[in-house]
């Protein structure tokens, strides 16, 4: 009998343990930042808002991209970890990846995408932890505020929140637009107030979720990887990384960015560009012609991994 009862305690115990460790997930997307941005100063998160105190409380990337300004293939590769070059590509079947649902469901998370922000007062409560994904499509910036401070100043204790967007505020595929708001605010995991300019975009958003709920999942069918170790620790050295995009319609058709350089191709049939972003962040220049051993290593690196 009392063998009984050690047993029941410790599993209570446990079970208790492991649920306050388990953390809630609250994730905001704007299809289309509101945040205007300059090169100098990143992302404005207009002072006094809710989402300056959010930046000032969290962790801000300040050198993060988007997978794509089109809001149906930044969902996909939010959920699987790709890069659009292989969401595009017919080599791969997307549908048989195990993705971000799946993960999720399998680690007894209730997963809950809203699109509008008041429903977040009608939710019922849940014992599991929960994956709360907000799609801000529509409304006034007024409003959005208002009701983001209200989940904010209500959010349960042991949550991730993440901000972040799907476009910027340029056109489509320009700089600019590519280069999006990223904010992480997770209370005693991350150092408040402080930010990274480690290189990131969509795809590791999902290897990013599965290190913070620390599952031991093989993300080696993703492209992204986890930041989780710049929003604990934004001191560490940078990783040099290559990003890349392909884009179904439209210009340009394929674009590479390392560092400051950044390679682009506008048709199938045209030749790559490359710019330097410091020197001309325009795109005007084209200095293929002057750097041949970066241009043949980026476009090796491209026949590798597309």
């Amino acid at each position: 009998m009392r063998y009984l009862l050690a047993l029941f305690i410790f599993s209570l115990f446990f079970s208790c343990n492991n649920q306050s460790t388990t953390p809630n997930i609250v994730l905001f997307v704007f299809d289309k930042t509101p945040f205007s941005y300059s090169a100098d100063q990143g992302f404005d998160f207009i002072e006094g808002s809710v989402f300056k105190k959010i930046a000032g409380q969290g962790v801000t990337f300040s050198s993060t991209f988007t997978a794509s300004p089109s809001l149906a293939i930044y969902k996909r590769s939010l959920r699987t970890g790709l890069h659009t070059g292989h969401i595009l590509s017919k080599k791969i079947n997307i549908d048989s990846l195990e993705d971000l649902s799946d993960i999720f469901l399998k680690n007894n998370y209730k997963i809950k995408e809203h699109q509008n922000l008041s429903t977040w007062q009608n939710q019922e409560k849940s014992a599991a932890p929960t994956l709360d994904i907000f799609w801000i499509t529509d409304g006034s910036f007024p409003v959005i505020e208002a009701r983001i401070k209200n989940i904010f100043e209500h959010l349960p204790a042991n949550t991730l929140l993440i901000v972040t967007a799907a476009a910027g505020p340029g056109q489509r595929y320009s700089e600019e637009n590519l280069r999006v708001p990223l904010v992480m605010y997770y209370p005693n995991k991350f150092k408040a107030g402080t930010s990274t300019a480690q290189p990131t975009y969509t795809p590791d958003l999902l290897p990013t979720l599965i290190s913070v709920i620390q599952l031991n999942h093989n993300t080696a069918q993703s492209d992204g990887q986890s930041v989780y170790p710049y929003a604990t620790q934004p001191s560490t050295p940078i990783d040099d990384r290559i990003l890349y995009w392909e884009t179904a319609g439209g210009q340009p058709s394929q674009i590479l960015r390392f560092n400051q350089w950044k390679m682009v191709k506008t048709s199938s049939s045209s030749d790559w560009l490359l710019y330097d972003m410091i020197t001309d962040p325009s795109e005007t220049d084209n200095v293929a012609a002057y750097h041949p051993g970066k241009y043949q290593k980026f476009q090796d690196w491209i026949e590798r991994n597309r």
